[in-house]
């Protein structure tokens, strides 16, 4: 059996990990339908999951700066992901996702948990050194930890590695956890 060890590990920046846009309304402030079309067109690029179909909640014409509403989005491998969306201006609102890690994000992550092994453990845990797959990947994150694998620069043995995340904001903070047995 073999042990783990534990690092909680204090905030840091993952607003490379959503992605975000603006999207312009028509005339009649019609909010929900011009954040279906931006996720449906620019974004459903940027992700890069493949066609996405978008559903937004109702939101009166006469919406004020700062109103939120939610929207989400099927994939073609019937994946939800989830939007948080904000009135920014008369005619336009931000669309965020909540629950999707990009490609650029994951990288990110997996880079921050390498260097934050490093300052935690005195043990020097190169970028690059844990994988935590491709992304994007749509990600439950009260429920669903990342698996990852950390790779000894001295052995090239790897090591079963765990990321728990609390969000995926600006705010979230992560925990690792690392196997002290190689795996295999």
């Amino acid at each position: 059996m073999s042990k783990t060890t534990n690092w909680r590990v204090t905030t840091f920046g993952l607003a490379m990990v959503v992605a975000v846009g603006l999207a312009g309304c028509s005339s009649t402030n019609d909010y929900s339908g011009g954040a279906t079309k931006y996720i449906e067109g620019d974004l459903e690029e940027q992700i890069g999951l493949g066609e996405l179909s978008a559903t937004c909640d109702d939101v009166a014409s006469d919406a004020e700066v700062g109103d939120t509403f939610g929207c989400t989005a099927e994939t073609a491998d019937g994946e939800t992901v989830e939007f948080d969306a904000t009135v920014t201006e008369k005619d336009k609102v931000s669309v965020e996702t909540s629950n999707l890690i990009t490609a650029d994000g994951m990288t990110v992550i997996e880079n921050s948990a390498a260097k934050l092994v490093s300052e935690q453990t005195g043990v020097a845990v190169a970028e690059g050194a844990i994988d935590c797959g491709e992304g994007p990947k749509v990600i439950d994150v009260a429920a669903e930890p990342l698996s990852c694998a950390l790779t000894s620069a001295d052995t090239g043995e790897q090591y079963e590695t765990t990321i728990t995340l609390d969000g995926l904001g600006a705010d979230a903070s992560m925990s690792i956890e690392v196997s002290d047995q190689p795996m295999g």
